[in-house]
């Protein structure tokens, strides 16, 4: 069986700890927790050459300019070196980059430092320069400061229907917010075939620091946990949902925003299914993580979409997105009840997945019609 979007561990242990995908597919960056969008107000500081500046550590530097300097550099030839091989695209970086290296007062260059940018034919700016850099960059700091988080300004908004938030992520998907393309599914229609693409651009995005991501990602902890008010980004209070740790970004590493898009899914369509599964998942001697377990019931719809199974139901249907929709709507339904039914614990986990996941490649048609509740 071929594996698109990365390998599930399966559950195990008497400590529940689920699936963790990995999708070495995807590549782009993670946003910022509950940042202000530092990113994107760079523009609006030029330096010399009109490029943007921002305080950091010579070591960001470093990385993302050259990487790191020769053994036996002294810091001021390593700052020089460096300061020397960016100078084309970010010549101001003296002061602003360097700082958290050369002391924190807004002093300007230090002799050695100017010493060594002139030994390797750069010119250090003057001080003024460095003064007037400091100074816009500390009032892009405070404006920065001064705006609500994108996190703060989803919390405000009413929760985001499925469908709005698949429109909105498919077309991100579509331009280019997912490296890759989906593997080519023989005999899949037209329209089945372009949903298929968009299902695995989305099961390939990443939860960034981007309003609809964080809308979908607050919308689903208030259906899970009967909370209106969006909880910190970052904490223990995921746990209590069925995520294996303080950040939900680590457990959607494997099936991205198609994760959390199919959990509000459930919510609008099995509402009742969802609560007694969710109450399954925290007895106390037979509990398992919600969420993570679900994440396996997403990747298993899309892999047998990517595999052709599901080829038939897709062109009969004219669409893909709906059909692993509901596969997965039915198959981890299958999974709750059962889990009740012959009060399952974490180590049958394991188990119950391949049944189900034999079920679903043999009769896919079973669960696509349960799903449809």
């Amino acid at each position: 069986t071929r594996d698109f979007l990365g390998p599930a561990a399966g559950v195990s242990g008497s400590a529940p700890k689920a699936a963790n995908f990995r999708t070495s597919t995807i590549t782009q960056p993670q946003g910022l927790v509950g940042g202000g969008g530092l990113a994107s107000k760079q523009s609006e500081l030029s330096g010399f050459g009109g490029a943007a500046v921002v305080k950091s550590s010579l070591s960001a530097l470093r990385q993302q300019y050259g990487g790191p300097p020769s053994q036996g550099l002294s810091a001021s030839s390593a700052a020089a070196t460096t300061y020397a091989q960016s100078a084309s695209a970010l010549p101001a970086v003296a002061l602003a980059r360097l700082q958290s290296d050369f002391g924190e007062a807004p002093v300007g260059m230090d002799g050695g430092l100017r010493e060594a940018l002139g030994a390797v034919g750069v010119e250090a700016p003057d001080e003024a320069d460095l003064e007037k850099m400091w100074d816009d960059v500390t009032t892009i700091n405070r404006e920065v400061a001064a705006q609500p988080s994108t996190w703060a300004v989803a919390a405000g908004r009413p929760n985001v229907a499925y469908a709005e938030a698949w429109g909105v992520l498919r077309e991100d998907a579509l331009r280019g917010g997912a490296e890759g393309s989906a593997p080519v599914v023989p005999g899949l229609g037209v329209v089945a075939c372009r949903e298929k693409d968009e299902l695995v651009g989305v099961a390939r995005t990443k939860l960034g620091n981007d309003p609809m991501h964080h809308r979908l990602l607050q919308s689903v902890w208030r259906h899970l946990a009967a909370d209106e008010q969006a909880p910190l980004r970052v904490g223990d209070h995921w746990t209590s949902i069925g995520f294996q740790g303080t950040d939900p970004a680590t457990d959607l590493r494997g099936v991205g925003l198609l994760g959390l898009l199919h959990l509000l899914l459930l919510a609008e369509r099995a509402p009742g299914r969802l609560q007694a599964g969710l109450a399954a998942s925290r007895h106390g001697s037979r509990h398992f993580p919600f969420a993570a377990a679900s994440f396996n019931f997403s990747k298993l719809a899309v892999d047998l979409l990517l595999e052709g199974k599901l080829t038939s139901l897709c062109n009969a249907a004219g669409d893909a997105e709906h059909v692993v929709a509901r596969l997965y709507v039915g198959a981890f339904c299958r999974f709750l009840a059962r889990w009740e039914h012959e009060r399952l614990s974490i180590e049958d986990f394991g188990t119950a997945l391949r049944d189900l996941s034999t079920l679903a490649a043999r009769s896919p048609q079973l669960l696509v019609r349960e799903g449809g509740v």
